[in-house]
């Protein structure tokens, strides 16, 4: 799954977006809202490595969210079930944070589940110590 926003595409996750994700996912600042944090550079090639082509249901199929230049801004994952739900979550770097591209990349994932992949009910966990979820 590939996707196009004004701002963003949204694709695969590649081994050399290992040192982008490191950084991110292993801030404090997103970390503590996450269920997974890289404790060293390997654990993000590793977790790239781990991803799928495409989403099955039951697993977590994770996509990179860019800028239309390459940069690796943050990710987006979802979960699919076999009955037509979706669970989803969303990790921003912070120094692209509050640019509403959060916002934007579930705009898009949430078309494309309704749409094409047919699932007819969406939801996210939000930790209620983020006073700053994606879709505020």
């Amino acid at each position: 799954m590939e996707l196009e926003t004004t701002r963003l595409r949204l694709d695969t996750l590649q081994s050399a977006d290992a040192p982008a994700l490191f950084r991110y996912r292993s801030d404090p600042d997103v970390s503590r809202y996450q269920g997974w944090r890289p404790e060293a550079l390997g654990d993000a090639d590793r977790f790239i490595g781990k991803q799928s082509a495409r989403s099955v249901p039951g697993t977590w199929f994770q996509r990179a969210i860019r800028l239309h230049g390459g940069e690796l801004i943050g990710d987006l994952g979802f979960c699919l079930s076999v009955d037509g739900q979706a669970e989803f979550g969303i990790s921003v770097a912070p120094s692209q944070q509050g640019k509403g591209f959060a916002r934007e990349a579930l705009h898009a994932l949430l078309g494309e589940l309704f749409g094409r992949m047919d699932v007819h009910r969406a939801h996210a966990s939000v930790d209620p110590r983020n006073t700053r979820p994606a879709w505020r």
